[in-house]
């Protein structure tokens, strides 16, 4: 009787203990589950945030790559411009002095 009474006695510990170690590993499961989403989700949040930076990096750039387009077109413009006021007095200076009197013939 004192081997049955032992041997339900150690049972019974075990059982017990198996019992701990199944709440334990239950536990642990519970808390990598949470660490995995909480790192998805601060995954997902970074890439937004890295997107977003991206996104506004490739604005300001078009924004730059305009603004320096639209500074070239200008300068060019005044260029031209420049170019064509030359043209005129040069075609003034080229002309005759004008007299005042029409041309007979």
């Amino acid at each position: 009787a004192n081997i049955v009474t032992e041997a339900e006695a150690v049972k019974a510990t075990a059982e017990i203990e198996a019992r701990h170690t199944r709440e334990q590993a239950e536990d642990l499961r519970a808390k990598a589950e949470f660490e995995v989403q909480s790192l998805k989700t601060r995954t997902q949040i970074e890439c937004r945030v890295i997107k977003a930076r991206a996104e506004m990096e490739v604005r300001d750039l078009k924004a730059s790559i305009e603004a320096d387009r639209l500074a070239n077109f200008e300068y060019e413009a005044q260029e031209f411009a420049a170019k064509a006021q030359s043209a005129k007095e040069a075609e003034r200076r080229a002309r005759p002095p004008h007299s005042g009197r029409s041309p007979r013939g």
